[in-house]
């Protein structure tokens, strides 16, 4: 399995929204049972964020991040995502995180893989930066 992230807007102002595209890739030779939400806009549920300064130091997290650390109690799908397959799913990532300050951040993402029963590998790093 494989993860990307990717944004639109790379440099951003205090308060913006900050949309992240995320890409799954069955990078297997068998088919991978995935959760998910019915929502393609919901991928808060499904991945692991790391997020840091340009120091090291993590970001503060939203209170919304923390009601929804629990993972997600309602509807979900399953399906397999076949050898090649890919998986698009969105967030705005400024509802789990507090990138307020002008500065350089630095996400990462993982995804919980049902069928493997383990986490996917980090993705690719994505650079914010979020101008005064």
């Amino acid at each position: 399995m494989s993860i990307s992230i990717s944004t639109p807007n790379a440099t951003v102002h205090p308060g913006d929204p900050i949309p992240i595209h995320f890409v799954m890739t069955n990078t297997t030779d068998h088919a991978i049972m995935v959760g998910r939400v019915p929502s393609d806009s919901s991928a808060e549920f499904h991945y692991q964020l790391q997020v840091s300064e340009a120091s090291g130091r993590s970001v503060p997290e939203t209170d919304y991040h923390h009601r929804i650390a629990g993972g997600w109690s309602g509807s979900r799908l399953q399906f397999d995502l076949k050898p090649g397959e890919k998986l698009e799913e969105d967030t705005e990532f400024t509802k789990q995180f507090d990138l307020s300050a002008p500065g350089t951040y630095t996400i990462q993402a993982r995804r919980w893989v049902e069928g493997e029963v383990k986490y996917s590998e980090w993705s690719n790093k994505l650079t914010i930066v979020v101008a005064p």
